[in-house]
Order: structure tokens, then sequence, then C-alpha cells
């Protein structure tokens, strides 16, 4: 009886940790995003980036990264954070990553201006009007 009460203050202890490690990581990615944002506003206004399916950032157009080497890394370095905050909300939630995603998106359509891009099922770039529209 004492090595299980032991064994479980461990794994509280254990659990907690990682919970606290995951506050920490999804409290740091969660300043980056918001630092990051007026970045990544100008090229959405511009309609040079959208809002996938899951979440993610995306490039309209490729020539629009290979015109412009900061909107890559942009990109890159949002959606690492995108990726991982959606894997820590997905370990709280006891679902998964893509479907942490997936609501993400959701929220993001739902802020959205009038014109913002975001890709349809069938995979063309639609402003938020145009996929409301199309709904009627």
């Amino acid at each position: 009886m004492i090595k299980r009460v032991r064994w479980l203050v461990v794994a509280a202890v254990i659990m907690s940790m990682v919970n606290g490690v995951s506050a920490g990581e999804r409290e740091a990615i969660e300043t980056r995003l918001k630092k990051r944002h007026a970045k990544v506003m100008p090229y959405k206004e511009t309609g040079k980036v959208g809002e996938t399916r899951e979440g993610l950032l995306e490039a309209v157009k490729p020539e629009f990264l290979a015109s412009d080497a900061q909107l890559s890394g942009l990109i890159k370095d949002e959606n690492a954070d995108r990726k991982r905050l959606y894997e820590i909300i997905a370990e709280g939630q006891d679902g998964s990553a893509g479907e942490a995603g997936i609501a993400a998106a959701r929220e993001k359509f739902k802020k959205a201006a009038p014109h913002e891009l975001f890709k349809s099922k069938q995979g063309a770039w639609m402003t938020k009007q145009a996929m409301l529209d199309a709904t009627r």
C-alpha cells in the first residue's frame, strides 16, 4: 500500500511538472504569436497569405514566397509556434493537435475581416465574405 501511495505521489509530481512546462511553454508561444501578429497582418491585408482549414498560415501563391524571403521565414516561424500550441492544447483536452488546429481555424474565421483569405475544402483561396455568400 505504501509503495502504491509513493508511486501515485511520484506520478502526480511528474504530471504537475509536465503541465507546468507546458503552461510556461504555452505562454511563451502565445507571446511570440502576439508579437508576430503585427508582421502577419500586412500580408493578410494585401492578400499574400491566408488561413488554412488546419489553422496554419500559408502563402496564397508560390511566387509570393519566391519574391519575399522575409515572408517565408515569417510563415515558417508562425506555423511552428501554432503547431506546438495545438499540441499543448490537445494534451490538455485529450484531443489531437489536428482537432485543435481546426478549432483555431474556425475562431480565426469568425474574427476575420470580410476580405481576409481562407482556403476552401477544394483548395481554392476565397475571401471570408465569398465563403459566407456561397453558403446562403
